[in-house]
């Protein structure tokens, strides 16, 4: 029986676990899910045939499904139609100079939460050593768990874009078409910054954040010719994980709104 997706009231009485299928089908059809998935499904939830999970591709897509064969190490289900997402209507990146170990994984949780379409951490000239090739590869796929697992608890069903950078050159290459900020003790506060862009219609937002210690002078001067303007947080200074959670709210708070309505930041 394929698994129909529940009204808002069935929704509000029970809502079943959401896992991430990135090879979800277009159409209601048989999925075998990840060896991860399958284990979280069947020896730390111990669910069966017949219950019902929840299915996201993390491009915007999401299903429900049903459970139709579980055993050594496998879960099948039978998938609903698919609901695609409306694409966003504001557009945030955030480039992270590289904090301390049990920062990142705070970062890429609250850049998800909050909408962030795109995380780059960055190899800042004042981060504290620097991660070999392999160590970079290990470190996204661990920041893509993180990202899944902040995705599955909080609904969204499109994961950020994850990165690294090896330089702050590395990190602004390419076209911005949107206002492009950088933390800064001396700039003007953030809400001057944010309320004329959003009033303005601009729904695109990239934020530099230095690592401890900040950008040194010859990456501020590089964020300067690539269109960056300075901004500050507040009064006191911030570690460098507390200053992204406090813009990505600040974004999402400010953007996440209608064009011209005046601004949210106070």
């Amino acid at each position: 029986m394929t698994a129909r997706r529940p009204s808002s009231g069935e929704l509000a009485r029970h809502r079943p676990p959401r896992c991430y299928a990135p090879d979800l089908p277009g159409s209601p059809a048989s999925l075998e899910l990840t060896s991860a998935e399958a284990h979280h499904l069947s020896a730390v939830l111990r669910l069966g045939v017949g219950d019902e999970v929840e299915l996201f591709d993390g491009r915007g897509g999401s299903a429900w499904a049903r459970i139709v064969l579980t055993g050594r190490g496998r879960v099948v289900v039978e998938t609903g139609p698919v609901r695609l997402d409306p694409p966003p209507g504001w557009t945030a990146a955030l480039l992270q100079g590289l904090p301390k170990n049990e920062a990142r994984d705070l970062v890429v949780r609250i850049a998800t939460e909050l909408g962030a379409a795109r995380m780059v951490f960055v190899h800042a000239q004042r981060t504290v050593g620097r991660p070999s090739p392999a160590d970079v590869e290990r470190l996204i796929s661990r920041w893509h768990a993180v990202a899944v697992a902040a995705a599955k608890q909080c609904g969204r069903n499109r994961l950020p874009e994850l990165g690294w950078a090896p330089s702050v050159e590395a990190a602004v290459e390419g076209g911005w078409t949107g206002l492009s900020l950088a933390g800064e003790a001396g700039g003007p506060p953030l809400r001057d910054r944010l309320a004329p862009a959003a009033a303005g219609g601009c729904r695109a937002i990239r934020v530099a954040l230095g690592p401890e210690g900040g950008f040194d002078p010859a990456e501020r001067a590089a964020l300067e010719r690539a269109g960056f303007v300075p901004f500050r947080l507040g009064p006191h200074i911030l570690r460098t994980e507390t200053a992204a959670v406090a813009v990505l709210a600040a974004l999402a708070y400010e953007l996440d709104r209608p064009a011209g309505s005046g601004s949210a930041v106070p």
